[in-house]
C-alpha cells in the first residue's frame, strides 16, 4: 500500500491532512473514512504490529480507506489559531463537513462510510446530528461512548480532575515511550488501562507511540464535562437523543475490558439508534480486550478488521463471544 495525501481547508482557516491508501492496479472501490479518537492520530490506522493494517484490510476487502488529522491532531496546521483551542464542536460542524464534501467530490460518491475510533465515533455522530444532509452511508463505532452508562475509577477521576486542566499536555509521545517498556516489564496490569500486553505486541515502541498525540486541555474540559452529564451536548444538541433520527446502518464495536470506554456505554448506541443497527462485543472470559486492543491487537485483523469489511460490503457480522 501506498498513501497518497491531500489538503483540506475548513472555513475558518485550518489546513487538514487526508491520508488516502491505495495499491496499483487495484480498482477503486467505495470509499471509508477513519475518524481518530483523543490523544490517537491517523498513524493507528496505517499500522499493524504483527499484520497488515486497518487500512490494507479494507483495500483486500475491495474498499477505498482514508483517514483524516483532524484539527490539534499531528499533521493539522492554522496560522492563526492553537491545538489548545480547539473544541468538539469545531471537530463535529466545521472539519467533518469539509472532510466529506472533499471525499465524496474526489471519488464521485455522494455518500461515504466512516469508522469512528473512540472519540472520532462520537464526533461522527455529532456530525450526524448536526446536519440532516450528512454524507454518511454506513457507520462502524469502535470504544466509542454515547451515553456514559457505565464508567471506570480511572474515567471518573479523570472526569473529576479535568476542570482544571488549563495547560496543554506536552511530551506524551516521549513519556509513553520511556514508560512502555518498563510498564510492559515490570507492570503489565497498570497497561490493562489502554491495551492488555498479551494481545497487543508491544515493540518496536518508536513505531507504536508514533499512535499517540498530546491531549488538548479544551477537550480534556469538555470530556469531563460530558461523563458527569451522563449525555454529550454540543451547544443545543445532545448527541444522544439526536442518534434516534439516524437511520444509516450503524455497527457498534466493544471491548470487554475496555477501562476508557466500558462496553455498556458504547453499545447503548446500537439500541439508541434510529436505523437498523449491529454490535459486536469482542473478548471472552478469559481474554480481556482493553481499548487500543480493538485497533492493533494481534486478534483484530481476523476477528475485527475482517467482519468489520465484510459489514462495509453488506455482509452481516457476529458478537464475538
Amino acid at each position: 500500500m501506498f498513501v497518497q495525501r491531500h489538503t483540506v481547508t475548513t472555513g475558518d482557516g485550518w489546513s487538514l491532512e487526508l491520508q488516502r491508501g491505495l495499491r496499483p492496479g487495484r480498482p477503486i472501490g467505495r470509499p471509508v473514512l477513519f475518524v481518530p479518537g483523543f490523544g490517537m492520530n491517523s498513524f493507528i490506522f496505517r499500522y499493524h504490529p504483527r499484520g497488515g493494517s486497518f487500512m490494507e484490510w479494507l483495500l483486500d476487502a475491495g474498499l477505498d480507506p482514508w483517514s483524516v488529522d483532524l484539527r490539534g491532531q499531528t499533521s493539522s496546521r492554522s496560522d492563526t489559531r492553537k491545538h489548545a483551542d480547539v473544541t468538539l464542536e469545531e471537530h463535529a460542524n466545521a472539519d467533518l463537513p469539509a472532510i466529506f464534501d472533499f471525499i465524496s467530490g474526489e471519488t464521485g460518491h455522494e455518500r461515504v462510510h466512516a469508522i469512528g475510533c473512540s472519540l472520532g465515533g462520537a464526533l461522527l455522530y455529532a456530525y450526524a446530528g448536526m446536519f440532516s444532509d450528512h454524507r454518511i452511508d454506513r457507520l462502524v463505532t469502535m470504544g466509542t461512548p454515547l451515553r456514559w452508562v457505565e464508567t471506570s475509577p480511572l474515567i471518573s477521576a479523570f472526569a473529576a480532575i479535568s476542570p482544571a486542566i488549563r495547560a496543554p499536555m506536552k511530551g506524551s509521545r516521549r513519556a509513553a515511550k520511556l514508560a512502555l517498556p518498563i510498564a510492559t516489564r515490570l507492570a503489565p496490569e497498570a497497561l490493562m488501562i489502554y491495551l492488555n500486553p498479551s494481545l497487543t505486541f508491544t515493540t518496536p515502541v518508536s513505531q507504536l507511540v508514533r499512535t499517540v498525540e498530546d491531549p488538548q486541555p479544551g477537550i480534556s474540559r469538555q470530556l469531563g464535562q460530558w461523563i458527569k452529564n451522563k449525555d454529550l451536548q454540543l451547544g443545543d444538541l445532545n448527541v444522544t437523543e439526536s442518534l434516534k433520527s439516524f437511520t444509516r446502518p450503524l455497527l457498534v464495536v466493544a471491548g470487554n475490558g475496555d477501562r476508557i470506554c466500558p462496553s455498556g456505554s458504547a453499545l447503548i448506541a446500537a439500541k439508541l439508534a434510529g436505523g437498523p443497527t449491529s454490535s459486536m462485543l469482542i473478548g471472552s472470559r478469559h481474554e480481556q480486550v482493553a481499548h487500543a486492543d480493538l485497533f492493533i491487537a494481534d486478534i483484530a485483523p481476523e476477528r475485527i478488521y475482517r467482519p468489520i469489511s465484510g459489514w462495509l460490503t453488506d455482509a452481516e457480522p457476529h458478537s464475538d463471544r
